[in-house]
């Protein structure tokens, strides 16, 4: 698998989603791409044992050699990055940049990496550099994660329009990832029918896929339609892993439903297995703010 591979698989947004927030940003933690992610722990461990491999092959130019090279020590800075080694991570990325700063994946590690510092201008800048070295033809893994970053900025109506140029390219075979993270910028837009379109189109494109899916469960508790909500729920139970995130997006459907037993059940599972998490404290938000509105109901009557 292709390090560009990596990069794209790295940013969904439903890892970045918190139920509790909907402040989108980089986490390198659980599940999260934020993820920077790959897909096992033994990828990550092949790239660092490749570590200068570049520098061995016989038979190839100079030029060949340092191009290998970079692309081995970007990917090692994704993987001391994804590990949340940030002096590691710079160390090799501006190695690999030195090596061949005309690589997309190379500028779009070194825009992750600044985009995980927070500093954003120049994360923008080197991700306006992958973006133009992919080109529109190829549009893939950088400008789906440029449309990321513009996200997080607020920046939604820019965001769209480099996630429709990924949407356009065929040979993009993960295009679920654009289409879901188009879909939870269009969320946080609050522009609810267009997110609805974009997680469809992800589900079309793999009807299976989990992020969308809960998405799809968020977006219609927004919406105040519980039904649907639980449908996409038992459709991503299937498929995905119980994370706190899912098992309070569950418990805010049984709740919303009146299922008061299955919402004790799930409440109860935050509470024991997750006392600490933000998706537990804001279990606790519901609860009670519903048990204040019973209280002031009957004192009412």
């Amino acid at each position: 698998m292709s390090i560009l591979r990596h990069i794209s698989l790295a940013f969904l947004f439903l890892t970045l989603i918190s139920c509790g927030s909907d402040e989108v940003k980089p986490d390198t933690t659980d599940t999260k791409p934020i993820k920077l992610e790959y897909k096992n722990n033994n990828e990550q461990n092949q790239a660092v044992l490749n570590d200068n491999q570049g520098s061995k092959e016989q038979g190839i130019s100079e030029t060949e050699r340092l191009q290998r090279a970079a692309e081995i020590n970007a990917e090692l800075g994704i993987a001391y990055l994804q590990r949340g080694d940030i002096e590691k991570a710079d160390l090799k990325l501006a190695k690999a940049y030195r090596q061949n700063n005309e690589s997309v994946a190379v500028n779009l590690g070194l825009a992750l990496l600044n985009e995980k510092l927070q500093y954003n201008d120049k994360a923008e800048k080197y991700f306006l550099e992958a973006v133009r070295l992919e080109g529109r033809e190829r549009a893939a893994s950088a400008h789906n994660n440029y449309a990321r970053f513009l996200c997080t900025q607020g920046r939604y109506k820019q965001s769209e329009q480099f996630f429709k140029i990924a949407f356009a390219n065929k040979l993009y075979q993960q295009r679920e990832i654009s289409y879901t993270n188009a879909g939870y910028c269009a969320f946080l837009a609050k522009e609810y029918d267009k997110a609805v379109e974009y997680y469809r189109q992800a589900l079309s494109n793999n009807k299976i896929y989990a992020p969308a899916l809960l998405n799809m469960a968020k977006l219609f508790i927004a919406k105040d339609q519980m039904p649907l909500a639980k449908a996409y729920m038992d459709r991503y139970k299937i498929v995905g892993a119980k994370t706190p995130d899912s098992i309070l997006i569950a418990y805010k459907i049984e709740k919303g439903l009146g299922n008061t037993a299955e919402a004790t059940t799930l409440f109860n599972v935050l509470k024991i297995n997750y006392p600490d998490a933000k998706q537990t404290h804001e279990a606790y938000m519901v609860e009670f703010s519903k048990k204040d509105k019973t209280a002031d109901n009957k004192k009412n009557e």
